[in-house]
């Protein structure tokens, strides 16, 4: 059988490794001899047509019991519909692990850590990160024990654990390591885990990470790609060059790439009638006659519950989901759970409905602190990966569509402060612990609404950082950046952005703050009278110190390698390494501006009977 414009990668018969096949197009594709195949194929096409029949007869969705849905869809809402809570079984102490079907998928090395996925079934409750140790040694023997830093569930059935590394004089391969539960319980490698395979080294190769399944195509990330910024071509030149790169599934079946920038590729579905093949295996890229590494793996559609709204959208004869919320907020968050409170309220009063916070691997009380704000709208989205800040918006972008109209990304150090006309019209009064503001009548809608003017075509408005110093703290503020940090450099450098999601661009380009938009689509710059990002950039030296050594973006200049020096993003007169000068707390002091103090003060604060500030979140 025939597909145009897809292709198979043949496999070597004594290795069963894929070998590139020359004739990429309209090459006949043939799976590999099996004696049942018209059997199994025959069985699959009957499971579909029982599980429709359930559909049409299932009192769980009535919403969607009339509706003609694809084979596509019931496969989808088959595969990712979600376990019932009390269907999971948790780990017990003492329980042997010989049935529960764990085992190591992939090994990175993430120096100085490492990063371990565990293939974890949807019914196991995988237990706390307490009971939970990483081990390394020889190839026969595990002596090195070293406690887990972050643990994370990636998707319903991966866990991802950073372990601390091993002994520097150890020497180690991916089978020598291995994840202890309650000290006897032990999960290994998957059998197919080659004998004294190397850890991939995340900072090294160009490696697949993530797999994002859209209802057109599938959104395929890769660690490494550096497709070079602001470089304009012909579509001619654009679709030549996307020729180089191809998508496959499974290891051999290829599709094309028909969009790519930086670290984001989109590729077409397999068809519809393959796509129960191809369901929980990886998703990998090739470039040119490379085919990547690759840890991630395909699952059609993320949740029942977009498959649910994008059925009922259907059937309603809407041309498009209607959006829940008309401005959000989208981070990437490392070790910064002191400062999410204070960054939570003061934004949530300005108009934002819901908060996406990609963890980068936080090591602090993230989870305690999210819990303690429970009452606002926040989605944190597990994001381990480091060096991956661009590619984690353009993951947020998909995530938050079909839900936000407009999307503000913002770090939890930067507060966008606008002028005194937008704070006393917008609804500023209302108490700190309401519900978000009305769309229509918020501080940031109407800032919105005042830069867009009646031009429908502006897709992102830019507004420009004031960056502040340590205002002669050795410490954080014990009641706020926005209280403490007062002192800042007069030029404005940089800008963040507001940008309406529909106007993104399809290789969804960014460069960490603006996004590359849509044909027809403009960006609006303000002036700096109108609003300002108050960016907290260099706070009390230990702070700093962290962002120093965990820079999340892929994009601008690394503090630590010697190059780049003409950059802006770069520290002044900082050099490579975290070091203190004598003179930090004094340092990036040129002009005193306690506006937006004052403007917190009003808003959150009060005072008690002895005249002591009380904020909010204290």
């Amino acid at each position: 059988m025939a597909h145009n414009g897809y292709s198979v990668v043949a496999a070597d018969s004594e290795s069963g490794k894929p070998l590139l096949m020359k004739q990429r197009w309209n090459v006949e594709f043939r799976f590999q001899r099996r004696p049942c195949l018209r059997r199994i194929c025959w069985g699959v096409f009957l499971m579909l047509l029982a599980f429709a029949a359930i559909i049409d007869n299932s009192e769980l969705i009535p919403e969607i019991r009339d509706l003609a849905i694809s084979n596509q869809s019931v496969l989808s809402l088959l595969v990712s519909s979600e376990i019932p809570s009390h269907w999971h079984q948790e780990i017990q102490p003492g329980k042997t692990m010989a049935s529960l079907e764990m085992y190591i998928k992939d090994v990175f090395s993430f120096y100085p850590d490492v990063l371990v996925l565990i293939h974890v079934p949807k019914t196991i409750q995988f237990p706390a990160k307490e009971r939970v140790q990483c081990q390394y040694g020889g190839a026969t023997h595990f002596t090195h024990r070293k406690a887990l830093v972050v643990m994370h569930l990636l998707h319903k059935n991966e866990i991802a654990v950073l372990c601390s590394s091993p002994p520097q004089d150890l020497v180690w391969v991916v089978n020598s390591v291995l994840i202890e539960i309650d000290k006897g319980q032990k999960i290994r490698h998957g059998a197919a885990t080659p004998e004294y395979q190397e850890p991939l080294p995340w900072n090294f190769i160009k490696v697949v990470f993530e797999a994002f399944a859209m209802e057109r195509d599938v959104v395929v990330f890769v660690h490494g790609i550096k497709h070079p910024q602001g470089v304009s071509v012909s579509e001619n030149a654009e679709q030549e060059r996307l020729k180089k790169f191809q998508c496959i599934y499974g290891g051999y079946f290829e599709v094309p790439v028909t969009a790519q920038s930086q670290e984001v590729f989109r590729c077409a579905h397999p068809p519809t009638n393959l796509v129960p093949k191809f369901v929980g295996m990886k998703v990998a890229i090739r470039v040119e006659t490379k085919i990547l590494a690759s840890v991630a793996y395909y699952s059609p559609m993320h949740s029942r519950e977009s498959f649910h709204t994008t059925m009922v959208s259907r059937a309603a004869g809407e041309k498009s989901n209607p959006k829940l919320h008309h401005i959000c907020a989208c981070t990437m968050i490392f070790n910064g759970a002191k400062f999410l409170k204070e960054w939570v309220h003061y934004n949530h009063h300005l108009g934002v409905e819901k908060f996406y916070l990609y963890d980068n691997n936080s090591e602090d009380n993230l989870d305690e602190v999210i819990e303690g704000l429970r009452s606002f709208n926040i989605k944190k989205q597990p994001w381990p990966w480091v060096k991956t800040q661009e590619a984690g918006f353009s993951h947020c972008s998909l995530s938050a569509q079909s839900e936000c109209t407009w999307m503000f990304y913002i770090d939890v150090d930067e507060y966008f402060f606008p002028n005194q006309h937008f704070l006393e019209t917008g609804v500023k009064s209302q108490a700190p612990d309401l519900q978000p503001t009305t769309t229509s009548s918020s501080i940031i809608a109407l800032f919105i609404n005042e830069a867009a003017g009646k031009n429908s075509k502006v897709g992102q408005i830019s507004i420009f950082c004031h960056n502040y110093g340590p205002s002669g703290f050795t410490a954080s503020p014990p009641q706020g950046i926005t209280q403490g940090y007062t002192c800042r450099i007069k030029k404005p450098e940089r800008h963040k952005s507001l940008v309406l999601l529909d106007s993104v661009a399809t290789n969804l380009s960014n460069v960490i703050h603006h996004f590359t938009l849509q044909d027809g689509y403009e960006t609006k710059l303000m002036s700096t009278d109108v609003a300002v990002i108050n960016h907290y950039k260099y706070q009390a030296w230990d702070e700093f110190k962290v962002k120093f050594r965990r820079r999340a973006a892929t994009y601008v200049a690394d503090w630590t390698e010697n190059r780049n020096w003409a950059s802006k993003d770069r520290v002044l007169d900082l050099g490579t390494k975290a070091v203190k000068p004598h003179d930090w707390e004094s340092r990036y002091c040129e002009e005193r501006d306690y506006g937006l103090r004052d403007y917190v003060r009003h808003v959150f604060g009060s005072y008690d009977d002895n005249q002591t500030l009380r904020l909010t979140w204290e």
